[in-house]
């Protein structure tokens, strides 16, 4: 009999601690729903203003429904449950398992009192063996079993998978980014077809052809976003490979700086390198959500660095292969000033208010003099400089002089003829070219 209670004791405390398994599935359950309702929550936020734009109800594409009753009543069941066998566990309950065992063994001590000394010896040493044998078997206990060693050696072979599955995943997910990647580059391609006809003129025509302009109208992917976006989801209080704000904002520019967007490659690197550094911070691991702003933006932090949406297709016009942002403020004016020039097939009259500002005169001279030239075929051109390569050499038909009196309440005089006007080739000498001994001093010293 006693043995059969122990059993049944035994049964009882596997039972009981199925049921808290059970239960702990359950409320970990509840919270997954929570963090449902979250994402979907914030899913709204993100896609409200486009379902407004497009005039759609976000309720007839996307619906959530959360009912958490079901799984509210199963942790009742299991705690009213847990109850009961808890109070056939407990000793102080009237009719307990517990209680009738202690009742059963009292009896069983007092028979075995009743024996002589070799037989009490050997009850006591066949019960030794009886609760040695069920603490055994309580302590082994089963796969389901909270706390025993088979509950432990399942958890240790259930763990041994999740190295391969985590690289399975992280392998899919790189995919994707791929997958992303392509679709961008499929924009891209609409992009080169659409104004590949520029550079198709640019390659035909005879000024953007020389060595001397370099010019390109290129489509690329090119990043944009990503720094601000990022650091602001960053702690740089905290340690991590992106702390302190000046050294962290600066190792992100030096990632992206070298970073090629136009390549898939070279962008897969780039998600992989800011993950590296997010995992490990000189040479120790470190935990992703520690590093953030808040402990639950681990979602928000992955959505932006593998959805690639701070890389858009961008098309640019360059000059030797640079683009407008790396160019000085005066070569990007020259840029621009040139592709119109030679893009622009209007007739109309063109002012122009001193193109050569920022430029050495040997840049003026190379690209500005014939593009300028070249305009003059088939409009009129005024010009406002201070540049005798621009007035002299793009050969004026006619050039103004102007000079203002000060001691004559500021009066404005005009002069106004061709440079083979003597007064006016006076004019161009003195101002232009500050004057002829100046002129000829320079050219003395040039042919020395």
């Amino acid at each position: 009999m006693l043995k059969s209670l122990e059993d049944k004791i035994v049964a009882a405390q596997e039972a009981l601690a199925a049921r808290v398994q059970d239960q702990s599935r359950a409320e970990k359950l509840l919270t997954k729903l929570d963090n449902l309702e979250h994402y979907h929550q914030t899913f709204e936020k993100d896609v409200s203003a486009d379902i407004e734009e497009l005039h759609l109800k976000l309720s007839d594409v996307v619906t959530v429904t959360v009912n958490r009753e079901p799984i509210a009543k199963l942790i009742a069941d299991l705690k009213q449950t847990r109850t009961g066998i808890e109070n056939q566990l407990d000793g102080s309950v009237e009719g307990s398992l517990e209680q009738r065992r202690s009742q059963v063994s009292e009896t069983i001590a007092g028979l075995e009192a009743q024996l002589d000394a070799p037989q009490k010896e050997y009850q006591a040493y066949l019960d030794s063996v009886k609760i040695w044998e069920s603490r055994r078997a309580l302590i082994s206990g089963t796969d389901s079993t909270l706390g025993s060693i088979k509950y432990f050696e399942k958890q240790l072979s259930d763990l041994a998978h999740i190295p391969l599955e985590l690289k399975a995943l992280r392998k899919q997910r790189e995919r994707k980014v791929l997958e992303i990647y392509r679709e961008k580059s499929k924009l891209r391609s609409y992009y080169q077809s659409y104004y590949g006809q520029v550079q198709q003129f640019l390659n035909n025509h005879e000024l953007a052809r020389n060595s001397h302009f370099g010019m390109t109208f290129n489509v690329s992917i090119a990043e944009s976003g990503f720094s601000d976006a990022f650091i602001k989801m960053i702690n740089q209080r905290k340690t991590g490979s992106f702390s302190s704000m000046e050294d962290g904002a600066a190792k992100l520019k030096r990632i992206l700086d070298g970073t090629n967007f136009d390549s898939p490659l070279d962008t897969l690197r780039f998600v992989r390198k800011i993950m590296t550094l997010l995992c490990l911070h000189e040479g120790a691991n470190i935990h992703v959500p520690d590093q953030l702003r808040q402990d639950d933006a681990i979602r928000e932090l992955y959505r932006l660095l593998f959805s690639l949406g701070y890389l858009e297709p961008r098309y640019s016009l360059q000059w030797d292969g640079k683009g407008l942002e790396q160019l000085s403020p005066g070569e990007r004016g020259n840029l621009l000033l040139i592709f119109f020039l030679i893009i622009d097939k209007d007739d109309r009259p063109l002012i122009i208010d001193q193109p050569e500002e920022n430029l050495d005169n040997q840049t003026v001279y190379k690209t500005l003099v014939p593009c300028i030239k070249n305009a003059k075929r088939r409009r009129q051109i005024v010009l406002v400089t201070h540049n005798p390569n621009l007035a002299v050499v793009c050969d004026a038909e006619q050039i103004i002089y102007s000079h203002i009196k000060k001691d004559q309440k500021n009066e404005v005089i005009y002069e106004s003829g061709s440079l083979e006007n003597p007064d006016i080739n006076q004019r161009v000498i003195d101002v232009l070219e500050g004057t002829r001994p100046a002129f000829d001093k320079r050219d003395d010293k040039y042919q020395s």
